[in-house]
């Protein structure tokens, strides 16, 4: 039997702006172990999603009063799974039904515990000394790639993939989010769909649920969303603990967003922190004065030169033996040598040459010279003759 806490309850529930048909249901059961609290979002054409959501949260709520439980949480996983083969069983059954699914979350209240499970992106949120904090975690596209540091935590709700889920009761297998909170005096849930917490802020909530009516601060959560478009059904379910004890400063929520952490550098990684920078300082500093201290008050020993060592003589390593070439780069080698050996003797006969043409050129040189002489001397004797004859004629 459960400790019986005085709770506050209000709800509201609308089909919002754009579409013709609230596919939302939500619902509430209470037995001897304590109180149960759903809402389901459904989805998959007009008919298939309002049968989805209903058959969710009349199996949980019927499944509640009928049953003894001792363990909430085990209780509600198995009763949302269960949940899950009826509405694909359903879906199969009629043709019209099939595709359809929808998302749950439920709370059960007692012993001053809340324990909640979830199913898609319907959430569940506590407000706490005036803080809200969210208690669910999405299964979503956009809720992925948070976690995956793709897309901050802010532009979730403006995403163009955030109505994209990857849980769904009546879509395949499913494995509920499971988590329990402890509860003190004053503590608010709050379940809805996606339709409200798609165009209400966590801080909005607040600022409506604090007002103290939860049935108006529930209309009015709805009617904040149909403001802004509507574009989807809204629910809300709101619980509020009347009495218990209160909560301390440190009695916190365990966070859900957590960003993913930066990959530290090699840089960050190996600097050292300041308080081993001055133990490793404080060493050094030490070790220093005792090395001067030792060398202050030890007396020094005179030196005494060591006999001298023969100086060790490595033996030497043995040459490597060539290693025999092939027969024909052998041949090559000897044909080039021998060119080698041949150019000198060419260039020898080239010059011997070249000086036996130049020593024949100069003795033609001279032969012409001796013969130009001669005919110069026959020419002037000549003259003289001539001249001598023309001489005795005159006289």
């Amino acid at each position: 039997m459960s400790k019986k806490l005085k709770l506050s309850i209000g709800n509201h529930t609308d089909k919002g702006m754009v579409r013709k048909v609230n596919q939302d249901s939500f619902g509430s059961a209470k037995s001897g172990w304590g109180k149960l609290y759903v809402v389901a979002d459904g989805m998959g054409g007009h008919k298939g999603g309002e049968t989805a959501s209903k058959m969710a949260v009349d199996y949980i709520c019927n499944k509640f009063k009928e049953e003894k439980i001792d363990n909430p949480l085990n209780f509600l996983n198995d009763a949302i799974i269960e949940a899950n083969s009826i509405v694909i069983k359903k879906a199969k059954e009629e043709k019209e039904l099939e595709g359809m699914g929808s998302t749950v979350v439920a709370v059960i209240i007692s012993n001053s515990n809340a324990h909640i499970a979830h199913v898609g992106d319907s959430r569940c949120y506590i407000f706490r000394q005036q803080t809200p904090y969210q208690l669910t975690k999405d299964h979503s596209v956009v809720q992925r790639m948070v976690d995956e540091g793709v897309i901050s935590i802010d532009e979730m709700e403006t995403h163009p993939r955030k109505n994209e889920i990857l849980q769904a009761v009546g879509i395949g297998d499913v494995k509920p989010s499971l988590r329990s909170e402890s509860l003190f005096k004053n503590d608010i849930l709050l379940l809805c769909s996606d339709g409200l917490s798609g165009e209400v802020s966590a801080k909005e909530m607040w600022s409506e649920v604090k007002k103290g009516d939860l049935m108006s601060a529930s209309k009015n959560l709805v009617a904040m969303a149909n403001e802004r478009g509507g574009p989807d059904n809204s629910t809300v379910i709101l619980i509020k603990v009347d009495s218990g004890s209160k909560p301390s400063k440190d009695a916190i929520p365990a966070p859900i967003m957590q960003p993913k952490p930066m990959e530290q550098t090699t840089e960050t990684k190996s600097k050292p922190s300041p308080k081993f920078q001055l133990v490793a300082m404080g060493l050094v500093a030490v070790i220093v004065i005792a090395l001067a201290s030792y060398k202050f008050f030890i007396p020094k020993k005179p030196v005494v030169d060591p006999a001298p060592t023969p100086e060790t003589v490595l033996p030497e390593e043995p040459e490597e033996k060539a290693k025999p070439e092939p027969a024909e780069e052998k041949v090559e080698t000897e044909k080039v040598t021998e060119e080698k050996t041949e150019e000198p003797e060419t260039e020898k006969q080239e010059k011997a040459e070249e000086k036996t043409a130049d020593e024949a050129a100069e003795k033609v040189l001279e032969s012409q010279d001796s013969a130009d002489e001669k005919k110069e001397a026959e020419l002037d004797a000549t003259i003289d003759k001539k001249e001598k004859a023309e001489a005795d004629t005159t006289k």
